[in-house]
């Protein structure tokens, strides 16, 4: 192992590449039909790799005295002692996903300390290459009001393509996690363009692929991303504004900040409305399937007539406004109740509540709770949460005194955060982040790992500037 060490960031590039083309690939719908052998096969090269990658950080983690992040090893422990404590029901799927955790906590997150200046490159050519083109299918797929449904058991919805159910699913297996990775590329090729010398076609054709991107987060009905997006372009403008703004008194600067942060707020809701009022005009029916005969599965296109509309059904239609979130909330919290310290193990909480707790909304649905801090308090109890949010409150806590000290205004370091805080909004309301193996995992740990690193940069240039100019402000 000691002789693979130097060749560690190669080996890490391979591992990252692979690993992310496998994630997205099970973002595509059509991925689902292929023989679940090869996705087997393909992710037991991508754990083998991790582990060979873990131990080679191990390795120089002993030689250098040093030690990973104690309060994410605790957690790992929290992990092992829920599956082991709830018995033998799922003891091999969770231990599975330990397995996964140990790699996005200590391969994944630990990647930029590599120092390898070509890694987040390469992760964002692939990400930019792949996901581009999808989006370009699945906006045609809007265009033509394409639509096919069918039941497939390895999907919760089963298979859907195309515009169903006044959004648009595309080649996505759920249009809020592929609205999820839009927004993550938007805010890449915002950075591209900050720290590029693009010339003029170069640079017109990526303002297209941020406004397709867009367009699709405005089609998918993803509230979720509507949210967190609006969230980060406050967060995002105000501390532009207050990098840039220089007063004698600090409340003038925070409110010319926060002011400018609203405004940009209010004209991104703007442009979502514009596009979701426009985008339906575009949109001309194109019967693909005139004599399917088949009755296995639906083939149609969505409101034949003139008037498309992006009004979710699905919400506009029920009483609860949470699409069943806060049902599954309230469940979580009922079953955790019943086992607060170590909770029901990460992968036995279904049968948990299936059996003590039969009538409870998860139960029923066997779906997650929904948002990651719930799902780790069900999964681990106060014994994993606690740690989790310790590391989080720490993280982040550092990361938004890194922002107020980014005066010199580091655009890598600022977009790289937004994506770090986009992808826990997200993750309050999806199921992403922790327990799950998904693109928005392997981004969340990835860009908070770099920027966990990059703000002791942020640290260290702001204290060799006092040195030299104490008061920036003063005259």
């Amino acid at each position: 192992m000691e002789k693979l060490v130097p060749h560690q960031i190669k080996l890490n590039r391979v591992f990252l590449i692979i690993f992310e083309i496998a994630l997205l690939l099970r973002l595509v719908a059509l991925y689902s039909l292929i023989d679940s052998r090869f996705d087997t096969i393909l992710f037991s090269l991508i754990t083998v790799l991790g582990g060979i990658l873990f131990f080679m950080n191990l390795i120089i983690w002993v030689k250098n005295r040093e030690r990973p992040n104690i309060w994410l090893v605790l957690f790992i422990v929290s992990m092992i002692i829920s599956s082991i404590l709830n018995g033998p029901v799922n003891l091999i799927g969770n231990f599975k996903l330990i397995i996964w955790q140990v790699i996005f906590f200590f391969v994944v997150f630990y990647s930029s300390q590599l120092k390898d200046e070509k890694l987040m490159r390469y992760f964002e050519n692939v990400l930019f290459y792949f996901w581009n083109v999808a989006i370009f299918i699945s906006l045609f797929m809007f265009i033509t009001r394409f639509s096919y449904s069918a039941p497939l058991s390895k999907l919760y919805y089963g298979l859907r393509l195309g515009f169903f159910q006044n959004r648009l699913y595309g080649i996505f297996t759920d249009p809020n996690f592929a609205a999820n990775v839009s927004a993550v590329v938007i805010l890449l090729l915002v950075k591209r363009i900050w720290n590029s010398n693009f010339s003029a076609i170069k640079l017109f054709g990526t303002w297209i692929l941020i406004f397709l991107n867009f367009v699709y987060i405005v089609v998918s009905g993803s509230r979720t991303v509507l949210l967190e997006t609006s969230v980060i372009v406050f967060v995002g403008t105000f501390f532009i504004c207050y990098s840039k703004i220089w007063s004698r008194t600090m409340l003038k600067r925070w409110l010319l900040s926060i002011i400018v942060g609203i405004f940009g707020t209010l004209l991104f809701i703007g442009a979502d409305y514009t596009v979701q009022k426009l985008a339906p005009l575009v949109s001309t029916p194109i019967n693909y399937f005139p004599d399917d005969p088949a009755k296995e599965h639906k083939v149609e296109l969505e409101q034949d007539d003139e008037n498309l509309s992006l009004v979710r059904s699905d919400v506009t239609d029920k009483a609860d406004v949470s699409n069943g979130r806060l049902a599954l909330w309230k469940s979580a919290i009922e079953i955790f109740s019943h086992s607060p310290i170590y909770g029901t193990s990460p992968r036995g909480f279904i049968n948990y509540a299936q059996k003590k707790l039969p009538d409870t909304r998860i139960a029923h649905t066997q779906q997650t709770p929904h948002n990651f801090l719930l799902y780790t308090l069900l999964g681990t109890g106060l014994i994993g949460i606690l740690p989790l949010l310790i590391f989080l409150i720490i993280e982040y806590s550092g990361l938004i005194a890194a922002l107020f000290r980014n005066e010199s205004m580091n655009v890598d370091f600022l977009i790289d955060s937004l994506i770090a805080i986009m992808l826990l909004i997200f993750g309050m309301f999806m199921p992403d982040i922790i327990f799950e193996n998904r693109i928005g995992a392997l981004c969340f740990w990835l860009y908070l790992g770099l920027v966990s690193y990059q703000k002791g940069f942020i640290e260290k240039r702001v204290n060799d500037d006092s040195k030299i100019e104490p008061s920036r402000g003063a005259k």
